[in-house]
């Protein structure tokens, strides 16, 4: 049986990416393989992407408004992977309907999809 190494974005795509970008990650492995990666990796994805998921809820405990995150996202212009993941993850949150809200229900709703995240990616 053949082995195809994830580096670590295809492994953010398919473990904290939505339905259809799992998906595709899935279709370009080949049938009858395994997908392996490194401690490497995973040491990447536990201290970048996977920190920045844990910064963002911490924040957005603090914030009252989901208004309120929008603009600390746009402040992050010199932090641009951070701000990546920021935006990667509101686009996420907004892929899975979370429109018919007030600002406050929208960001108690977005703490809990964070926290999903974050429990599901660890």
């Amino acid at each position: 049986m053949a082995d195809v190494f994830l580096e670590t974005s295809a492994l953010i795509e398919l473990v904290f990416g939505n339905k259809p970008t799992q998906q595709k990650v899935r279709e370009f492995l080949p049938a009858g393989v395994s997908a392996i990666s490194s401690r490497y990796v995973i040491y990447e994805l536990a201290k970048g992407f996977l920190q920045y998921l844990i910064l963002l809820h911490n924040k957005a405990q603090h914030l009252q408004r989901f208004s309120e995150l929008i603009g600390y996202a746009q402040n992050l212009r010199y932090k641009p992977h951070f701000q990546g993941a920021v935006l990667g993850c509101l686009r996420s949150f907004y892929e899975n309907g979370q429109l018919a809200l007030t600002d406050e229900e929208t960001l108690v709703c977005f703490r809990s999809f964070v926290r999903g995240l974050i429990r599901r990616g660890w």
